[in-house]
């Protein structure tokens, strides 16, 4: 570093910042500099980088930067129940950002009351600069939003437009161990049914999955996906018996449960049900989405950028997926 000042004709502690991407250096110099840097082949030691930066941060303040997981909240019963279980999944988050020397805090949004811009002011007014948008209830189309404040990673599917750095679950994977644990178990004819909302909101990902397995059914006959815009329980039903599956997988695991109860059917003994997102602990089968890697991925990808001063859009932003894992359960079982 000191050779590239001497070099450059400037303090080596410039060099410094202009290899951060410091906002405190002018473009031009920095372009200058890196320009330079790579002609005379600087290589950091990523060792040692971390190191200082680490020490870095501890001398000049002693408490933690902020970076704020934004959690949408709806009056859907079934939603804040599932808030209430995603926050305690996000407590791996919070250690790995006090591992990295921030502090990890969460903001409960109502988009009916309070709306993305007025957050983001308060937001911008504490001084925090790197977001985790949480999901959303429904599928979020586009997000009016002062994006160029803020370093933001996205978790979950939700938000559409703009694209912008994100952890998911990797649907797609998910939906091809479902199919092929089912076929292990000798169910043959597998079918899959899922409101049309969630649907457009994983962009068919579930869908394009289980009919690419569907076509390597071991029967000559398969059951024809159901994506239903209106969810009722006839709708579901009416499907079950022209199609007839001998297993189920689903999303809406409590819904498909009790119709099938309510129509006399005994699972796991006359239909197995598969659901696509089950707790770690359940006793229903399915795949479990892992939200404690999936907070733990955001929350380092976010602190990655911070640390390049990535704030705004990206025009290639990064899409990391994580795996989900198969809990066996007890609504499926082996066939004779």
């Amino acid at each position: 570093m000191k050779d590239v000042a001497a070099k450059a004709g400037v303090h080596h502690s410039t060099v410094s910042l202009c290899l951060k991407n410091s906002s405190r250096i002018s473009r031009a110099t920095k372009d200058r500099i890196l320009t330079l840097a790579r002609e005379m082949g600087y290589r950091p030691h990523p060792y040692l980088s971390t190191l200082m930066h680490t020490r870095r941060r501890g001398r000049v303040s002693g408490s933690s930067e902020v970076l704020a997981l934004v959690i949408f909240t709806s009056p859907d019963a079934n939603w804040k129940r599932w808030l209430g279980e995603f926050k305690d999944e996000m407590e791996p988050a919070r250690t790995q950002a006090r591992a990295r020397g921030f502090k990890l805090e969460f903001f409960e949004v109502s988009p009916e009351k309070f709306g993305p811009r007025r957050m983001g002011d308060i937001l911008y007014s504490r001084n925090i600069k790197g977001v985790l948008l949480g999901p959303w209830h429904h599928s979020q189309e586009t997000f009016d939003w002062q994006w160029e404040r803020f370093t933001v990673v996205a978790l979950g599917p939700s938000l559409h437009e703009p694209r912008i750095h994100r952890v998911r679950h990797h649907h797609f994977q998910a939906m091809l161990t479902a199919v092929n644990e089912c076929h292990r178990l000798g169910y043959r004819r597998v079918g899959l049914t899922l409101k049309a909302e969630i649907n457009r909101k994983l962009d068919q990902r579930w869908l394009a999955s289980y009919l690419m397995k569907r076509y390597e059914a071991p029967c000559a006959d398969p059951p024809e996906p159901h994506i239903s815009e209106s969810w009722t329980r006839e709708s579901f039903l009416d499907w079950f018996e022209a199609q007839r599956p001998d297993a189920i997988i689903t999303i809406n695991v409590s819904d498909a449960k009790a119709w099938l109860t309510s129509a006399g059917c005994r699972i796991p003994r006359d239909v197995g049900l598969v659901g696509l997102s089950v707790p770690r602990s359940s006793t229903q089968t399915g795949i479990y989405q892992d939200w404690p890697t999936q907070g733990r991925r955001a929350t380092t990808l976010l602190i990655d950028l911070l640390r390049e001063n990535a704030a705004g859009l990206d025009n290639h932003p990064n899409t990391l997926l994580v795996n989900g894992v198969w809990i066996p359960g007890s609504t499926v079982r082996k066939q004779l």
